[in-house]
């Protein structure tokens, strides 16, 4: 059963050797848990793992941006998805 939930320092291990398989590139994973830190500090950041049975089988970032146009609303981007 396919689990969803926001990602945590536990799951990089996992999602570093998902983004290798999908990429074909090895992930520093020593930068990869120093960004990671960075972006679970700020609320604008959304991370998001799929899991099957522990294991990391997608996620998806969302970045919070702010606007400068019309009603300056915030809008969000969708990344590795």
């Amino acid at each position: 059963m396919i689990a969803i939930h926001t990602a945590i320092v536990d799951d990089l291990e996992s999602l570093a050797q998902l983004y290798e398989e999908l990429s074909g590139e090895e992930t520093d994973i020593n930068k990869m848990k120093e960004n990671f830190k960075v972006m679970d500090s700020n609320p604008d950041y959304v991370i998001l793992v799929a899991k099957d049975d522990n294991l990391v089988v997608g996620s998806v970032m969302g970045i919070i941006c702010l606007d400068l146009v019309r009603k300056c609303k915030p809008f969000m981007v969708i990344e590795m998805l």
